[in-house]
């Protein structure tokens, strides 16, 4: 794995996925880095990444970090802002419904040490339904959102859609639930 920044910019110009061989040559990343984004070889700064490490691994998420630079040249990686992202728990008062049933669910928001944030305002999350994604709008108060919502569709819905991460946050529970069909019987069988 390797992460290439602009030296004038100071800014990530690239960040490779894993080589289960060996990695490009420094030589050839710059030469395709000129080639992509125009500059120089000397306008960028290469640091490699050991695939088979925590970092790298952590690397293939979705996650915010910064470039560490000693002089002209990237040396690392911060994950200080990735530690820092608030953290979404998400419950709901059930687990299965009937069709044309409301089920109730609240989100809270923690800091990173899971004390709760008093943060106020409104944010859309994406769920997942058994036809897709789905957006809806929120609105917190003092940290948690409570709200009702009906399904149209039996399946499997989830909130938030992602297990992992939810807009800037990290998830610390998700909730799913099954949407299923009321079978009522007609006539007894005697």
């Amino acid at each position: 794995m390797f992460i290439v920044g602009h030296r004038e910019t100071k800014k990530l110009v690239q960040l490779s996925g894993l080589y289960h061989s060996a990695n490009p040559s420094e030589e050839i990343i710059l030469k395709n880095m000129v080639t992509q984004f125009g500059g120089g070889a000397q306008d960028y700064s290469v640091h490699f990444i050991e695939d088979e490490s925590p970092l790298a691994q952590e690397l293939l998420l979705p996650v915010k970090f910064n470039l560490v630079w000693t002089g002209q040249d990237v040396t690392g990686v911060d994950m200080t802002p990735e530690r820092q992202k608030s953290v979404l728990k998400v419950t709901a008062d059930q687990d299965v419904l009937i069709i044309g049933e409301s089920i109730v669910f609240t989100g809270t928001l923690y800091d990173k040490d899971m004390i709760k944030l008093p943060y106020s305002g409104q944010d859309v999350i994406e769920i997942g339904t058994p036809y897709g994604k789905l957006k809806i709008r929120v609105t917190f108060d003092d940290g948690k959102c409570i709200h009702k919502f009906t399904p149209r569709d039996y399946g499997t819905y989830s909130v938030p859609l992602d297990s992992q991460f939810c807009n800037d946050y990290k998830v610390a529970e998700q909730c799913i639930f099954e949407i299923i069909y009321d079978a009522v019987p007609l006539h007894s069988m005697d």
